[in-house]
């Protein structure tokens, strides 16, 4: 599961606001994308920042695909009146911050793990900045699509491996760790289940890995590796 957060009320010196990559929460994102004509509406919509747009973007699309992705993702529909103006949860305008490459406000802030908007010159509409989490850069589940892929492969490995709990479990009769063709028939099994996923190319390869070398009958456990 992932969660999607409302990044509320963006104030104060954007080298003052915290660090989100430094939370080690791989599993939430946290954006302060605000449609300030919509937030004009209602004064408790002034410090609030649009999260449903945020995951009704994201749920429209595969589960590898960023919400940043130019080419699929403008969010502005002028003919609804919907992102025109868009700005932050402190209420501002993008105009209002300094786009300059490497040191302005919107790189700073993605640096520090939040998801924006932001538009490219020459290129109408308004797009995410990207999908961070609240997770180190450097760590692999530093973006939410990468989350997202790896949520969705576990749900599908584990629904294909559950009709084996509390099966019949074939031991080496000299080692009594587990036969090579057992650990073939999970792993041939789990990776038949990240088939959809290969082909819609979600996932660029599959590989389920089950080590003979457990001892389940000390443990009572099975460990898979994908």
């Amino acid at each position: 599961m992932h969660f999607y957060l409302v990044g509320k009320e963006l104030n104060g010196a954007i080298a003052d606001v915290g660090d989100l990559r430094a939370q080690a929460s791989p599993d939430v994102t946290v954006t302060v994308a605000q449609d300030l004509d919509i937030a004009a509406l209602d004064s408790k919509f002034t410090t609030h920042a649009a999260v449903g747009t945020l995951v009704g973007v994201k749920a429209s699309q595969p589960v590898n695909i960023n919400v940043g992705y130019v080419q699929v993702n403008n969010i502005q529909d002028k003919a609804n009146g919907l992102w025109v103006n868009p700005g932050t949860s402190a209420n501002a305008a993008l105009s209002t911050y300094d786009e300059t490459p490497g040191t302005g406000d919107f790189d700073a802030l993605g640096t520090k793990g939040f998801n924006l908007l932001q538009t490219y010159t020459g290129t109408p509409g308004v797009y995410y900045n990207d999908d961070p989490t609240c997770e180190l850069a450097t760590n692999d589940f530093y973006s939410a699509s990468n989350c997202e892929v790896w949520n969705k492969a576990f749900r599908l490995v584990y629904v294909a491996l559950t009709p084996k709990v509390n099966g019949p479990v074939l031991v080496n009769a000299d080692t009594g760790q587990l036969s090579a063709s057992y650990c073939q028939d999970l792993e041939e099994t789990g990776e038949a289940a990240l088939q959809a996923m290969l082909r819609a190319g979600e996932i660029s390869g599959k590989k389920v890995t089950v080590d003979p070398n457990q001892d389940v009958n000390t443990t009572s456990e099975i460990v898979c590796s994908f």
